[in-house]
């Protein structure tokens, strides 16, 4: 509410014949002051103005926050899983290897013992038992 009273102009502020008070105040230069409301449209639109762009601005910051850390965890994603591929791949490798390296070495022996056998004339009963 905006006072409008003259003494207002010495209590108030210089030079104005107008002093803003809180609402349900009155003035001291009269009894009963005539306050009247006079809506501040240029104060309130800046206001609102400033409102509105603090919030735009904080969405906007936060969306660009969010976007960032999205981003940057899928790539730690795709890297972490490239990563475990690569070691699993080298460690089905190495399973792989040792698996044939160990059938390489029974063939190998094998191949010992099969030879031994045609040289070796085999023990009589042995053959009985074979061939009966």
């Amino acid at each position: 509410m905006i006072c409008t009273h003259k003494k207002a102009e010495t209590r108030g502020i210089a030079g104005s014949k107008r002093l803003a008070l809180p609402d349900g105040l009155r003035c001291a230069g009269q009894s009963i002051c005539t306050l009247r409301a006079i809506p501040m449209q240029g104060s309130l639109r800046r206001v609102r103005w400033a409102v509105l762009s603090a919030a735009t601005l904080l969405i906007l910051i936060v969306m660009a926050l969010a976007t960032t850390l999205l981003y940057r965890d899928h790539a730690e994603a795709l890297e972490r899983a490239r990563t475990l591929v690569t070691r699993v791949a080298q460690n089905s490798e190495a399973d792989i290897n040792r698996n044939l390296v160990s059938v390489d070495m029974m063939l190998a022996e094998l191949s010992i013992w099969i030879t031994q056998e045609r040289t070796e004339t085999p023990p009589p009963s042995r053959c009985v038992t074979l061939w009966s």
